[in-house]
């Protein structure tokens, strides 16, 4: 059975790296999508074996880079969100 390729927004997160481990165990390949690579690959690459994890730096409002990851991916899963915004100082 051909592995499938999911391109996941947000894997570094708790969800996201859970889900990361699912996938790769049923032979997906997973692409993570992060803003900075420096930061999160290390937490990311430890989820799954290597060769069905491929970690890709990107701005989500970089129109052309999206467009190009989307048209290798099989499904796409988004988890980006923010728990906590601050404005004027204060959380909401």
């Amino acid at each position: 059975m051909k592995a499938r390729n999911c391109l996941i927004f947000g894997g570094s997160g708790q969800i996201g790296r859970s889900l990361i481990r699912k996938l790769t165990k049923n032979n997906y390949k997973v692409t993570v999508v992060t803003r900075n690579i420096h930061q999160k690959s290390y937490m990311i690459k430890t989820q799954a074996n290597a060769g069905f994890i491929d970690i890709v730096e990107a701005n989500i409002f970089d129109e052309n880079k999206i467009r190009n990851l989307f048209k290798k991916a099989d499904i796409c899963i988004n988890l980006i969100g923010i728990l906590f915004e601050k404005r004027g100082g204060e959380y909401i």
